[in-house]
């Protein structure tokens, strides 16, 4: 996502697997964990098996609960990966 304007709710995102974000919305407001708060499990088949998260916003909001770098799976897929969240932010208050 680039150059949003607005504010954008990720609630209730549970075991996300998909490969890196990059959220460039320097204008919007990131709000994350809302309701049921968020979830990412990271798992990638490869050397590197680091996801990264990276957002740039206006305001980063935590609500509720944001869990990063669980496992996923069991057996043979049961593997540990890991996440690097950055989180940037032009504002300090909480203000949409």
């Amino acid at each position: 996502m680039k150059n949003a304007v607005g504010a954008y709710n990720l609630s209730g995102l549970r075991n996300y697997t998909g490969g890196d974000l990059d959220a460039n919305m320097q204008k919007a407001a990131w709000c994350l964990g809302q309701s049921n708060g968020s979830s990412s499990t990271n798992f990638k088949e490869a050397a590197n098996r680091a996801t990264r998260v990276n957002s740039n916003a206006k305001n980063v909001i935590i609500g509720n609960f944001l869990e990063i770098h669980n496992r996923m799976g069991s057996g043979a897929r049961r593997k540990a990966s890991s996440a690097i969240l950055t989180l940037q932010s032009a504002r300090r208050d909480c203000k949409r």
